[in-house]
């Protein structure tokens, strides 16, 4: 007699620990196959030419999952407008660019342009961008902010010493 009075708790029971693990497995299945990728901004020194030419590296990496198209990357400006810079240096990544897991790409930004253009849109004196990358679905994907003042970079465009980190 005890024997039936348990028998719908423990099936109700079950039927919670049923749902709760199929859940799981459906939200652990599509993490598994979403497109993710991991974005930075940094400073770099290039040299395509006689003379070293201070940049900034805007990086996708694909750390799991499916290949994902990198379709567009710019600089997300504080006012929100994105620069896009029609010719990144030597050596970039040509977009479109496939990347498998476990493969990055990177995107390399003249200091000097970027500079000119954050001038003309009349910033001055302590900045921060963010690189953006945007994928052939339209997702888009942001590095955190990188903080430096203008003043700083226009002197470093101008006679190529190395910048300060933020």
């Amino acid at each position: 007699m005890d024997l039936l009075k348990w028998a719908p708790i423990v099936t109700g029971i079950v039927a919670i620990y049923a749902a709760v693990l199929s859940t799981y497995n459906l939200v652990a299945s599509r993490l598994d196959r979403a497109h993710k990728l991991r974005v930075s901004l940094k400073w770099g020194m290039v040299a395509p030419g006689p003379e070293p030419e201070t940049v900034l590296i805007l990086e996708a990496i694909n750390p799991r999952g499916r290949s994902v198209t990198v379709a567009a990357c710019a600089l997300v400006l504080p006012n929100r407008k994105a620069l896009v810079i029609p010719h990144p240096v030597v050596g970039s990544a040509q977009l479109p660019h496939e990347l498998v897991e476990g493969t990055n790409c990177r995107i390399l930004f003249p200091l000097r342009d970027v500079v000119v253009a954050l001038q003309g849109e009349g910033f001055t004196g302590q900045i921060a961008l963010r690189a953006l990358f945007r994928d052939a679905l339209g997702n888009e994907y942001l590095s955190k902010k990188f903080k430096g003042d203008l003043r700083e970079w226009a002197s470093v465009a101008a006679d190529g010493t190395s910048p300060s980190t933020a």
